[in-house]
């Protein structure tokens, strides 16, 4: 079986201009926008930093500031029932925000698919159509962000205690050394396998689950025992993307300099950016389903989708 990359990505960006193109429809791009909007919630152009407290120029930042930092913030908060209340508050409020993210971007996912693959614009059919598939992804999505969440506390855990020994005991070489090289390098292997897992939820996994309207736990076990015959494609389809996404930001870098930076205030408003950038998304959701494709018609996510069979009672 000979896997290609070029000749599905050439597909899928001929299906984006035969949908979105031939012909042009104000109506249609502003509906399957909305689509892609919901499905790159969790995803989408996230902000950068710069919102933090800064220090005057010249200022030097001092280390046990920074390991003292966590235990100052405890006590703050620790200090009286109402900063107790409000921080809880707070935390359940952020929480619950996150999951109606999650949840409306697990609903998106399989909308958006919808219209790509059926060459649509719809949006209520498919919202109800695969509620029960978007509900098992959300469950999934929060499940796995939860543990990234715990291992990544796990990881500050062990720097905040290693920058506790450099700053109260100095630092010793090599064992300094050895530990920083071990927790950069888990950590580079942790980001890679979370970026790996990630991507192949949205680009296989979910087309799977839209295939067989099945669960997201099925859906894995019908893609883990392809990926470890063909690790090799699937790892080589993350690093092309990786490149792809990293040309189009470029792309948009030179779009908004040469519109004057009207391109960039187009690109800040959530749901006009996936209208404008519409083309793109478009096409990378055809690419995955096409790459899918190649594996035999049981990861063929382009022909008719299989309806549920209802248990009998």
């Amino acid at each position: 079986m000979i896997i290609r990359y070029l000749d599905p990505l050439s597909r899928g960006w001929g299906r984006m201009k035969k949908v979105l193109f031939s012909p042009f429809n104000l109506k249609k791009w502003f509906v399957v926008g909305f689509t892609a909007f919901l499905a790159g919630l969790t995803e989408g152009p996230g902000g950068g930093g710069g919102n933090g407290i800064k220090k005057g120029v010249g200022d030097k930042c001092d280390l046990g500031e920074i390991v003292d930092a966590p235990k100052h913030v405890l006590d703050w908060v620790l200090h009286s029932p109402e900063r107790i209340v409000l921080a809880s508050l707070g935390i359940l409020i952020i929480f619950a925000i996150a999951v109606l993210v999650v949840w409306l971007s697990s609903r998106g996912k399989f909308m958006f698919l919808h219209n790509v693959v059926l060459k649509r614009a719809e949006i209520a059919k498919p919202w109800n159509q695969y509620s029960n598939e978007g509900n098992s992804l959300c469950v999934w999505s929060i499940g796995f962000g939860l543990l990234c969440m715990v291992i990544f506390g796990l990881f500050a855990g062990f720097v905040f205690k290693l920058l506790a020994q450099i700053h109260y005991n100095g630092f010793y070489a090599p064992d300094m050394v050895l530990w920083i090289i071990g927790l950069a390098f888990l950590f580079i292997v942790f980001i890679l396998a979370a970026g790996y897992i990630w991507l192949f939820l949205n680009d296989f996994v979910v087309p799977i689950m839209y295939k067989y309207r099945i669960n997201a736990s099925d859906a894995w076990a019908r893609f883990l025992p392809l990926f470890r015959e063909h690790a090799f494609n699937f790892i080589l389809y993350g690093v092309l993307l990786f490149l792809i996404y990293l040309a189009i930001g470029i792309v948009i870098v030179l779009f908004g300099v040469f519109t004057c930076c009207i391109g960039f205030f187009l690109l800040a408003i959530p749901y006009i950016n996936s209208v404008v950038t519409l083309p793109i998304w478009y096409t990378l959701r055809g690419f995955s389903v096409e790459f899918l494709a190649q594996f035999g018609t049981k990861f063929n996510v382009l022909q008719k989708p299989r309806t549920p069979v209802k248990k009998k009672s």
